[in-house]
Protein backbone atom coordinates (compact mmCIF):
# COMPACT_ATOMS: atom_id res chain seq x y z
CA UNK A 1 0.00 0.00 0.00
CA UNK A 2 2.84 2.44 1.07
CA UNK A 3 4.77 1.81 -2.24
CA UNK A 4 1.74 2.52 -4.45
CA UNK A 5 1.12 5.89 -2.67
CA UNK A 6 4.42 6.45 -3.30
CA UNK A 7 3.77 5.96 -6.83
CA UNK A 8 0.84 7.74 -7.22
CA UNK A 9 2.47 10.72 -5.28
CA UNK A 10 5.40 10.85 -7.81
CA UNK A 11 3.24 10.30 -10.82
CA UNK A 12 0.99 13.41 -9.48
CA UNK A 13 4.16 15.61 -8.80
CA UNK A 14 5.39 14.77 -12.08
CA UNK A 15 2.27 15.07 -14.08
CA UNK A 16 1.39 18.96 -12.26
CA UNK A 17 5.27 19.40 -12.86
CA UNK A 18 4.96 18.51 -16.69
CA UNK A 19 1.57 20.56 -16.98
CA UNK A 20 3.53 23.53 -15.44
CA UNK A 21 6.20 23.43 -18.14
CA UNK A 22 3.16 23.58 -20.66
CA UNK A 23 1.20 26.22 -19.29
CA UNK A 24 4.51 28.23 -19.48
CA UNK A 25 5.43 27.72 -23.10
CA UNK A 26 4.22 31.10 -25.02
CA UNK A 27 1.61 30.55 -27.28
CA UNK A 28 2.55 31.67 -30.61
CA UNK A 29 -0.20 33.42 -32.83
CA UNK A 30 0.40 34.53 -36.46
CA UNK A 31 -2.16 37.28 -37.72
CA UNK A 32 -2.17 37.46 -41.34
CA UNK A 33 -5.33 40.28 -41.40
CA UNK A 34 -3.30 43.04 -43.62
CA UNK A 35 -5.60 45.92 -42.20
CA UNK A 36 -4.63 44.81 -38.42
CA UNK A 37 -0.83 43.95 -39.18
CA UNK A 38 -0.64 47.62 -41.03
CA UNK A 39 -2.11 49.11 -37.90
CA UNK A 40 -0.36 47.38 -35.48
CA UNK A 41 3.16 48.04 -37.36
CA UNK A 42 2.49 52.36 -38.27
CA UNK A 43 0.08 52.72 -35.14
CA UNK A 44 -2.84 54.26 -37.58
CA UNK A 45 -5.35 52.56 -40.31
CA UNK A 46 -4.13 51.98 -43.71
CA UNK A 47 -5.15 55.10 -46.47
CA UNK A 48 -8.02 53.37 -48.63
CA UNK A 49 -5.64 53.36 -51.50
CA UNK A 50 -2.91 51.84 -49.67
CA UNK A 51 -2.51 48.22 -51.03
CA UNK A 52 -1.21 45.81 -48.94
CA UNK A 53 0.63 43.17 -51.00
CA UNK A 54 1.73 40.58 -47.61
CA UNK A 55 1.32 41.22 -44.27
CA UNK A 56 2.49 38.83 -41.28
CA UNK A 57 2.52 39.28 -37.36
CA UNK A 58 3.56 36.75 -35.16
CA UNK A 59 3.08 37.06 -31.27
CA UNK A 60 4.17 34.86 -28.43
CA UNK A 61 1.69 34.72 -25.50
CA UNK A 62 2.01 33.93 -21.86
CA UNK A 63 -0.77 32.52 -20.07
CA UNK A 64 -2.65 35.58 -19.17
CA UNK A 65 -3.00 36.46 -23.26
CA UNK A 66 0.42 39.55 -22.76
CA UNK A 67 2.52 39.91 -25.79
CA UNK A 68 5.92 38.45 -24.44
CA UNK A 69 7.79 38.80 -28.15
CA UNK A 70 6.19 40.24 -31.18
CA UNK A 71 7.37 40.46 -35.06
CA UNK A 72 5.67 41.80 -38.07
CA UNK A 73 6.31 41.56 -41.70
CA UNK A 74 4.70 43.87 -44.57
CA UNK A 75 4.70 44.61 -48.37
CA UNK A 76 3.01 47.98 -49.52
CA UNK A 77 2.26 49.73 -52.19
CA UNK A 78 1.51 52.90 -50.17
CA UNK A 79 -0.54 55.35 -51.31
CA UNK A 80 0.63 59.68 -52.17
CA UNK A 81 -0.44 60.15 -49.30
CA UNK A 82 0.86 57.23 -47.23
CA UNK A 83 4.21 57.99 -49.08
CA UNK A 84 4.38 61.19 -47.79
CA UNK A 85 4.20 60.72 -44.20
CA UNK A 86 6.70 57.97 -45.02
CA UNK A 87 9.37 60.74 -46.27
CA UNK A 88 8.40 62.81 -43.27
CA UNK A 89 10.85 59.74 -41.71
CA UNK A 90 8.39 59.69 -38.32
CA UNK A 91 10.14 56.49 -37.05
CA UNK A 92 13.70 58.41 -37.29
CA UNK A 93 15.09 55.74 -39.52
CA UNK A 94 18.60 56.44 -40.94
CA UNK A 95 20.34 54.77 -43.88
CA UNK A 96 22.13 51.43 -43.44
CA UNK A 97 24.38 49.99 -45.63
CA UNK A 98 24.26 46.78 -47.60
CA UNK A 99 27.73 45.28 -45.57
CA UNK A 100 25.09 45.68 -42.10
CA UNK A 101 23.90 42.25 -40.63
CA UNK A 102 20.16 41.90 -41.60
CA UNK A 103 18.71 41.25 -37.92
CA UNK A 104 15.58 39.29 -38.10
CA UNK A 105 15.29 36.90 -35.04
CA UNK A 106 13.15 34.57 -36.84
CA UNK A 107 12.71 33.37 -40.46
CA UNK A 108 10.97 35.88 -42.43
CA UNK A 109 7.91 34.59 -44.39
CA UNK A 110 8.83 33.02 -48.08
CA UNK A 111 7.48 36.39 -49.80
CA UNK A 112 9.64 38.77 -47.92
CA UNK A 113 13.12 39.26 -49.69
CA UNK A 114 14.24 42.40 -49.24
CA UNK A 115 17.95 42.20 -49.77
CA UNK A 116 17.78 44.39 -53.15
CA UNK A 117 16.19 47.20 -51.94
CA UNK A 118 17.91 50.42 -50.12
CA UNK A 119 17.40 49.97 -46.52
CA UNK A 120 16.81 52.78 -43.43
CA UNK A 121 16.43 51.05 -39.93
CA UNK A 122 16.11 52.28 -36.54
CA UNK A 123 18.82 52.79 -33.87
CA UNK A 124 18.54 49.70 -32.05
CA UNK A 125 18.32 48.12 -36.15
CA UNK A 126 15.04 46.30 -35.32
CA UNK A 127 12.93 48.53 -37.49
CA UNK A 128 13.46 47.78 -40.84
CA UNK A 129 12.27 50.03 -43.96
CA UNK A 130 13.29 48.91 -47.81
CA UNK A 131 11.83 50.63 -50.49
CA UNK A 132 12.26 49.17 -54.33
CA UNK A 133 14.78 50.87 -56.65
CA UNK A 134 11.02 52.36 -58.41
CA UNK A 135 9.87 53.49 -54.54
CA UNK A 136 6.63 51.99 -55.16
CA UNK A 137 6.84 49.00 -53.20
CA UNK A 138 7.79 48.99 -49.78
CA UNK A 139 9.53 46.01 -47.44
CA UNK A 140 9.13 46.73 -43.71
CA UNK A 141 9.83 44.94 -40.60
CA UNK A 142 10.09 45.18 -36.53
CA UNK A 143 10.34 43.10 -33.69
CA UNK A 144 10.11 43.75 -30.25
CA UNK A 145 8.89 42.44 -26.95
CA UNK A 146 5.53 43.52 -24.64
CA UNK A 147 1.91 44.91 -24.61
CA UNK A 148 -1.21 43.14 -24.34
CA UNK A 149 -2.79 41.00 -27.31
CA UNK A 150 -5.16 43.97 -27.76
CA UNK A 151 -2.50 46.98 -28.69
Amino acid sequence: MKDSLIVTLLTLALSVSASDKIEKTPQAVVITDPATVYQKAFWRHPKSDDKIVHAERREWLDTNGSVMKWQWFLIIEPSPQTRAWLDTNPFLLTPSSDREEHTIPLAPPEWFDSRKAPKFRSHNASLSHAFTSDGNRLFATDTGGGFTAND
